[in-house]
């Protein structure tokens, strides 16, 4: 029976932490393996901003630039699968991937990111990256001056109604959640934020163009 396979560092994740990471181990010289999935966080998005060097690059490009480079090191091993269990063992751990092989290694570096839960609102799926986004940071200069919505999902989404006011004029869909308190209110009416109390129940435009936010007023 083969043995188990065995490196010095085992990698879950290969977007732009993963790669950045295993790029380091990789110029050491030890054996180090790469898990990924291929469902990167910014799949949706045409283009990523921010980056040194990168400004505006689309995403899938700079991750398969990255891999490119990793794989030119023969001590690097990529794999397609996904990770399911890792366990501590006595020498480092063995992690368990989604197609049953077993892989030991000395160091584990999770770089696996986030995953988005999205609301339940009809239309939100098809615009996710494009015109329904997530970080100003990352999207606010393209859509600078526009007319910005922001759904509150917790308690600091007030923050980010604030925040986002910045990049331009912002309706805050409480969507359900409680009304901000006097303080809260006081600062979003200084920041030029109009408040929405209905539901969300709907993107509407054409797709993935958005014209307009369908809203249902509870009595």
């Amino acid at each position: 029976m083969p043995s188990e396979p065995s490196f010095d560092a085992l990698v879950i994740g290969g977007s732009y932490a993963g790669l950045s990471g295993a790029m380091q181990i990789a110029r050491s010289g030890r054996p180090i393996c790469i898990l990924d999935s291929g469902q990167p966080r910014n799949r949706f998005a045409a283009h990523s901003h921010g980056f040194f060097g990168q400004d505006g690059q689309a995403p899938r490009q700079m991750i398969a630039q990255a891999g490119a480079d990793l794989a030119r090191y023969p001590n690097v091993t990529f794999m397609n699968t996904r990770a399911i269990i890792a366990s501590r063992e006595d020498d480092g751990f063995s992690v368990i991937t989604e197609r049953g092989e077993t892989l030991h290694a000395q160091k584990l570096l999770l770089a696996y990111g986030v995953v988005d839960i999205l609301p339940e609102i009809s239309g939100l799926k098809e615009r996710w990256g494009v015109t329904a986004l997530h970080c100003p940071y990352c999207h606010g200069y393209e859509v600078k001056g526009e007319q910005l919505g922001v759904l509150s999902v917790g308690p600091l989404s007030t923050h980010q109604a604030l925040l986002i006011s910045d990049w331009g004029p912002v309706t805050f869909f409480l969507n359900g959640q409680p009304q901000p308190d006097a303080l809260t209110l006081a600062k979003l009416s200084r920041r030029g934020v109009k408040i929405e109390t209905g539901l969300v129940t709907a993107l509407e435009g054409d797709c993935p163009a958005l014209s307009g936010v369908r809203l249902e007023h509870l009595s």
